[in-house]
């Protein structure tokens, strides 16, 4: 695993199901592994979740293929500078 090796990367699960994402990030925190879960549902709410996600904060990012491909792909953008 990557956090085995000193590094920090990030795993990607793509979900059709919101209930699946939830679920995933509940028996993933047993383990002590951090998830985080972003849907439809949570969206309007996530920013604050997306600037964990860029601190490194989570291990595993459970997403919505429509939150992924859609409007909100600007929030994931890094500033050029």
């Amino acid at each position: 695993m990557a956090q085995v090796e000193g590094l920090k990367k990030l795993m990607i699960v793509i979900t059709l199901l919101n209930l699946l994402g939830k679920q995933n990030v509940d028996k993933l925190a047993v383990v002590g592994i951090w998830a985080v879960a972003i849907n439809s549902k949570s969206n309007s709410a996530s920013l604050w979740k997306i600037q964990k996600i860029k601190n490194h904060q989570y291990d595993v990012l459970i997403i919505n293929p429509e939150i992924l491909m859609g409007s909100s792909k600007a929030m994931w953008k890094q500033p050029r500078g």
